[in-house]
Formats: structure tokens, sequence, C-alpha cells
């Protein structure tokens, strides 16, 4: 092949790969509505887009929203502010629909309550859940750089949890859930992680075995046992806690404690159960 052509063919592959690459802004509408209409089926939830959108092909295709909304289907908003990234599945794309294989939610300020606001959601996902086959389920949950507002309700008073990062793998529907997170809460950085978490059987009252793990520098928690959640829930297994200054720790979180600022270091293994 002739010097130029060959040049041509090269300098056309890499403008295609170029246009691949780059993320191109578009119109929200049906691609933000496709989007949606998944958000909606499986979360119960509603998405509004107050900024650009823009979709690009490789390294792997994906959508992003900037300024969203996510509220309930009565309106209460859940997250406000921040970018919605959707990754996609390619399978269904050849076909021309846009299925989403993962969601990321980045800078966002997010509401965690009242109890009342995720009754609706719940019942979405439960529902969904229930179904033999689910069209559709998103398999990665990420969420980055978030703030999550707790209120109190008992006496109104609000806990903010900063720079929230998750990452949540859920290959099937019937398999398992597993998450690892990090917050800062009082200045200090909180690292969870749990795994074995089926949200069908949390959904529907039904037993679940779970581990969790909670760290922090003035202390660490580990669980593991059975959970039943619901008005009568119910938790067993063992527990294993340890803190290096059992002052520093009931300082940090504010609770009291007879004798507590004496005390040094102080561990606890053993078997556990609680209940309502």
């Amino acid at each position: 092949m002739p010097y130029r052509a060959v040049l041509l063919v090269s300098l056309l592959c890499l403008a295609i790969v170029g246009v691949a690459v780059a993320p191109w802004t578009v119109s929200t509408g049906a691609m933000g509505e496709a989007v949606a209409e998944q958000l909606r089926e499986v979360y119960g939830l509603d998405l509004r887009v107050g900024g650009r959108s823009t979709v690009a092909f490789l390294p792997v295709p994906r959508v992003k929203f900037e300024e969203v909304e996510l509220s309930t289907v009565d309106g209460a908003v859940v997250a406000r502010g921040g970018q919605l990234r959707g990754e996609l599945q390619v399978l269904p794309l050849l076909a021309g629909q846009l299925k989403l294989a993962e969601l990321s939610l980045s800078g966002s300020r997010i509401t965690a309550a009242p109890k009342d606001l995720w009754t609706e959601p719940a019942k979405r996902v439960r529902a969904r859940l229930g179904e033999p086959s689910p069209p559709f389920h998103i398999r990665r949950l990420i969420l980055t750089g978030a703030t999550l507002t707790v209120p109190d309700p008992v006496d109104g008073s609000e806990t903010v949890l900063q720079d929230v990062e998750v990452l949540a793998n859920w290959p099937k529907p019937d398999a398992p859930l597993d998450l690892v997170a990090s917050l800062r809460w009082r200045g200090e950085t909180v690292k969870v992680t749990l795994a074995g978490v089926k949200p069908g059987a949390l959904l529907s009252g039904e037993p679940n075995r779970v581990s969790a793990d909670i760290e922090a520098p003035q202390g660490r928690l580990n669980l593991a046992g059975e959970v039943r959640t619901g008005a009568d829930w119910r938790a067993s297994g063992r527990c294993a806690f340890s803190t290096r200054s059992t002052s520093a720790l009931l300082h940090w979180t504010g609770l009291g404690f007879p004798l507590g600022p004496l005390l040094a270091g102080a561990a606890l293994d053993g078997e556990f159960t609680a209940s309502r």
C-alpha cells in the first residue's frame, strides 16, 4: 500500500478513536429518559438533569449528567447536585438499548431520613427482587465526594457525614451485596466493610448472615452473625471491639461512661444478641 494511503488510513483510525474517546455534549432527551426509566424501575427514584449531558464510547460506553436531582415518585428530594455517571452494557447498546451496568454519583448532597422517605424505593426494590428475571439490574454502585445528612428522629438534630465514598458490588439480584465505604465524622475518617448482605432478605424481614467491620483511629468494631430486619428486628452473632484509648473514644463519640476518662485501652470479644 502506498505511503500516503497508509498515512491516510492511520489518520482516519485516529480520528475515529478520538471521536469515540472524547465525551460529546448531547441533548438530555431520550438518553436521559432511558436512564431515568431504569432508576424508576430499579429504585423508584426520579431523575432530573439541570446541567449538560455527555456521552462517550471508549474505553467503555458511558453517559454523564451534571447538576442532577434524585427524588421519590412523591417528589421528596433524596439527593441534590453533583454528577451522575452511568456505564452502559455493550451488547444491549449494539441493539440500540441503553442499559446500565454501573452507576456512580459524585459530589451530591444526600439525606438519609425521615424513614418514610425511603418507603417507596424499598418497596420497588423488594417487588423487583421477587420477579424471576428482573429486566434491569445495576451490578455496581459508586458514591464519591458526597455529603450525607442524618436527622435524629428524637430531638431533630442532624449528623453530617462528609467525604462519603462507597463501592457496592451486587453482581446478580439474588446474590449477596458487598460494600466498602469511608467517610469523615467529627474530623476523623471511618472505614466500613460489609459482606454477605442480601437486599432481598433484609427488605422482606428474612434472616441474613452478614459480617461488618468498622475501623476508626479511636477503635475498631467487628460483627458477624444473623440479622433480621422489620418491626421486630433482631441480631445475634459474635462481636469483637478494641480501642487504644477509651477516653479518646468517648470524647470523639460524645458518649458518657462511668470512669471512662480513667480507662486506657480496652477490648471486648464474645457472643451478642440484640433486639428491639
